[in-house]
């Protein structure tokens, strides 16, 4: 990303219609090519329930599972009894990791933005280039829809922009040998 990176927030009157907006985001990244880094519906429930569904961030329980699948595999080079304790390792590193790297929109502001949500509404949020603003409020907006946008710091943005692509790269590596395929130090996919 090369330009200014911003937070846009549309507030829903419904976690439904978040949703369909997540869904017309995601056809604009696929089909017109909108640089999304991450998006996220954050909703509140009937009984107060804060619920968030990060479209790109490493969740802890994926983290530990290739964590562990990677510690298998050193395990197995250490000896049988390495395995055991080289997958076990590996699972609490990489689910420390994936709970340490917020890849994407720092968890704590998308618990924020729910707190100051009332039952039904909801909330999408998008990390993108300010460029694309104007082009994500028409298609993701409503004669209903409430817009906040938010300016993040280019430099953190680059930090998680690099951690993100380690990220992925380590769950890559670990989805490649679940699967019973290999790795190359040269492969970026």
């Amino acid at each position: 990303m090369q330009g200014e990176i911003q937070i846009l927030i549309a507030k829903y009157v419904s976690a439904d219609e978040a949703k369909i907006a997540l869904k017309k985001l995601q056809a604009s990244k696929e089909n017109q090519g909108v640089e999304i880094t991450d998006a996220a519906v954050v909703s509140r429930a009937e009984i107060g329930e804060l619920q968030i569904h990060e479209t790109e961030d490493v969740t802890g329980g994926r983290g530990a599972t290739v964590g562990g699948i990677l510690g298998g595999v050193l395990g197995i080079i250490a000896g049988p009894a390495g395995v055991i304790a080289g997958a076990a390792l590996g699972a609490a590193v990489g689910g420390a990791a994936a709970s340490v790297i917020d890849t994407g929109i720092p968890h704590k502001r998308l618990q924020e933005i729910g707190a100051a949500l009332e039952p039904p509404h909801a909330a999408l949020v998008v990390l993108t280039e300010a460029g694309f603003l104007p082009f994500l409020e028409t298609i993701i907006g409503g004669s209903s829809v409430e817009f906040l946008i938010e300016t993040r710091n280019p430099e953190a943005v680059r930090q998680v922009e690099l951690d993100r692509e380690v990220a992925l790269k380590a769950l890559r590596a670990g989805d490649a040998l679940a699967s019973g395929g290999m790795v190359s130090p040269n492969t970026s996919e």
